[in-house]
């Protein structure tokens, strides 16, 4: 099981090194997003997908350890809420976006929402990536 948290911990840390570099490489390589950009983020888009649900998971455990306990309401129970609470609101808006960008009009795919999405990734994925590799 050990084994498993730190390859998940190790994907979790890889992916958001591969989405912050390609949101900021993007502009740059791509500009007008007609070359490989949209044909790479077809490809991050799920796997994001999958990272964030890893991330909630982590949360999710801790929230259930740290909901157990009696006691005052401290710093490590309004952390492990306030990550569980937003992971899964950016898990909403992510899918979302995802849907809107692969299968429905281009209408339905919100760009101001990416910029936001793939700004706060790296900031969800890898303290959860580093608990997972502490234990």
């Amino acid at each position: 099981m050990d084994a498993l948290k730190k390859l998940s911990a190790v994907y979790m840390l890889c992916l958001a090194a591969a989405v912050t570099a390609h949101f900021i490489a993007d502009p740059i390589y791509d500009p007008e997003s007609t070359g490989m950009s949209p044909t790479i983020w077809a490809i991050l888009n799920p796997m994001m997908v999958v990272g964030v649900v890893m991330a909630l998971a982590v949360a999710f455990e801790r929230k259930l350890k740290l909901n157990g306990s009696i006691g005052p309401v401290g710093k490590e129970y309004l952390e492990a809420n306030c990550i569980f609470y937003f992971g899964s609101a950016f898990l909403i808006a992510l899918v979302y976006n995802w849907v809107g960008d692969a299968w429905a009009t281009p209408e339905k795919d919100y760009g101001p929402l990416w910029i936001l999405l793939n700004t706060l990734f790296p900031i969800l994925l890898v303290p959860a990536a580093l608990r997972l590799l502490r234990r």
